[in-house]
């Protein structure tokens, strides 16, 4: 999986961020992805999803998410699919972008098949802009270069679009343990192997606030090397699901 560098993506991912409103600071990760694998990391993942589908099997392989009043989010990858390799080679892909995101975490040990959904392209530029237009201030002096910034990545005709629900997980790593709700979506071309992720993480600016503070208190101390316990405990033992339409 390698990272494609895109400054427009990075001036809107900021833009987002400066334009928070309603005391939530909003994060966004828009980030595109060139999807490679190797037969040795293939294989290894296969066994791992073997495993993980065998012992999900009989729980939520083949519920439908609620997305809308109107809609439904299908299953990617229910038990029968997963026996083509075509489609266990998406489900890596998706898992191998996650994990090259957050690199603190193993994502194949918490994400599995059943957790993984399918969603209109449609449904989910809605989605997108429904969220940004309750979120943030000025939404329409960015929306365009947003949508065209996720149509020329991937166009709607050659694109498949996932969303991960990690409510049924130990904790959800789009949140972290200071999101009061997240959004997530993988957009998948199928043509040119590229995933576009776009995730949205609200953070309450209070919380942000005295973390710099808290920040600002290390620094003077002399500061402390990253890494150690406060990223074991990075990540809450509950997860939030969240889509606003």
């Amino acid at each position: 999986m390698r990272y494609l560098e895109d400054a427009k993506l990075g001036q809107i991912k900021e833009a987002i961020f400066n334009m928070s409103t309603n005391g939530l600071s909003i994060h966004c990760i828009l980030e595109l992805y060139q999807c490679q694998i190797d037969t040795q990391e293939e294989n290894a993942i296969n066994n791992n999803i073997v495993n993980s589908t065998s012992s999900n099997s009989s729980q939520n392989s083949s519920l439908f998410l609620s997305f809308t009043p109107n809609t439904q989010l299908i299953p990617a990858f229910p038990e029968v699919a997963m026996r083509e390799r075509q489609n266990r080679k998406t489900y890596i892909y998706l898992s191998q972008c996650l994990q090259k995101v957050y690199p603190l975490i193993n994502v194949y040990d918490i994400l599995t098949p059943q957790s993984m959904y399918e969603i209109q392209y449609a449904s989910s530029i809605q989605a997108i802009d429904s969220t940004l237009m309750a979120s943030i201030t000025n939404y329409s002096s960015i929306q365009k270069y947003l949508m065209l910034a996720i149509y020329d990545a991937c166009p709607p005709e050659q694109t498949r679009v996932y969303t991960v629900d990690l409510s049924q997980t130990q904790y959800n790593f789009f949140e972290g343990d200071d999101g009061v709700w997240s959004q997530n979506f993988l957009f998948y071309n199928i043509f040119k192997h590229k995933i576009l992720l776009f995730c949205l993480k609200a953070v309450p600016q209070v919380v942000e606030a005295n973390e710099q503070f808290d920040n600002f208190e290390e620094d003077y101390d002399g500061g402390r090397e990253l890494g150690g316990d406060e990223f074991q405990d990075a990540f809450p033992t509950g997860s939030k699901f969240f889509y606003l339409l």
